[in-house]
């Protein structure tokens, strides 16, 4: 076999908010943001742990033509993912996940997520015939 797993996703962006402060955010009042950044999340945290122990892994699914997207791409292809069949989709939008984590490193997300139907078992089975498992 080619690759260890076929990962069938909707790659996920986790938008890290770091607040001063803690929980809970009462209504009526606001916290400052320390800093905010994008990671890949949902599986895509699982792929870059399973490439980082030496594992080859094989992503399906969609990415969205948004900077999102591009960052995805960007981040799976650094740590040695093969990114050949996540397909561009351009009426298709990031999920992304809001995790927003107070100094005491509590956290809680708000999140915007999507859903994706696979167009044929086509796109499915030919990934799948080169991989030991599926995730």
């Amino acid at each position: 076999m080619e690759y260890d797993v076929l990962v069938l996703t909707a790659s996920t962006i986790d938008l890290i908010i770091e607040m001063k402060g803690s929980f809970p955010i009462l209504g009526g009042t606001s916290r400052c943001v320390k800093r905010s950044y994008p990671e890949p999340g949902g599986e895509g945290n699982m792929m870059i742990v399973c490439s980082r122990m030496g594992g080859k892994v094989l992503p399906a699914g969609p990415v969205a033509n948004d900077w999102y997207g591009k960052f995805l791409l960007s981040s799976y292809c650094e740590e040695g993912i093969d990114i050949r069949c996540l397909k561009s989709v351009d009426d298709y939008e990031t999920p992304v996940a809001n995790c927003i984590v107070d100094e005491n490193g509590t956290h809680t997300f708000v999140s915007r997520l999507g859903s994706y139907q696979f167009e044929n078992d086509e796109e499915l089975i030919k990934p799948l015939e080169k991989c030991r498992g599926l995730y």
